[in-house]
């Protein structure tokens, strides 16, 4: 009980550190707003921010000043939060997938960890697809596992959604990841005598047919 009173004041702590700009010696600006910080900090926290920061000739280190301008600062300030408390501040809700890609980027494991929960129990027949290809371009490998199972056990909507051509037109390499997906729980051995499933290309071409045969 001790130690858990200790690390709750220290997230505080951190807490008013953060909040009341106790200090600061640096400045991050989004979207025409400022949010102060420590250096020190944010180099403990981020291996991204340390290598930014450890090294002199650096811009954001000759000014004090990094400029973001692929995030919201509503995103930004979350992850600065986290970086301090170790938690986020409220329920990330709409800022979860813009959540996730922030701490890829800046390489922070737990929170990234943390997105990735909440988008996986917040799975949809309409955001599945879209949370799949975000899943692999930022190698959320349980949200990617959970996003194939459920469009496995649902392929008569999920097929019919704008999310599933995306999946065709940009990103055949996720039908592949499908594919194997049955061929590992043994599927496609008890339809080899009738299709060839193991070829990415006629799956492709007959996406509709195998899920029609998928759900008998």
């Amino acid at each position: 009980m001790q130690t858990s009173n200790c690390e709750q004041q220290l997230v505080e702590d951190y807490q008013r550190l953060f909040r009341d700009d106790l200090l600061t010696d640096f400045t991050i600006r989004v979207g025409g707003r400022e949010i102060r910080a420590h250096r020190a900090i944010l180099a403990a926290r981020s291996p991204v921010f340390q290598a930014m920061l450890m090294h002199e000739l650096t811009n954001e280190t000759k000014s004090g000043i990094l400029e973001i301008c692929d995030l919201d600062y509503e995103v930004v300030y979350e992850l600065i939060y986290y970086i301090y408390c170790g938690r986020c501040q409220k329920e990330i809700g709409d800022i979860a997938t813009d959540l996730l890609i922030a701490a890829d980027k800046y390489r922070l494991v737990e929170l990234k960890n943390h997105c990735e929960k909440f988008l996986v129990e917040n799975l949809s027949n309409e955001n599945v697809c879209q949370l799949l290809i975000l899943g692999d371009l930022y190698n959320a490998e349980r949200l990617q596992e959970r996003a194939v199972q459920f469009i496995l056990q649902r392929p008569k909507y999920i097929t019919s959604t704008p999310g599933w051509d995306d999946i065709l037109k940009q990103h055949p390499h996720l039908v592949t990841r499908i594919v194997n997906h049955f061929d590992k729980v043994g599927f496609f051995g008890n339809c080899s005598s009738a299709f060839d499933w193991g070829r990415n290309d006629y799956f492709k071409n007959n996406h509709t047919l195998f899920f029609s045969i998928a759900q008998r």
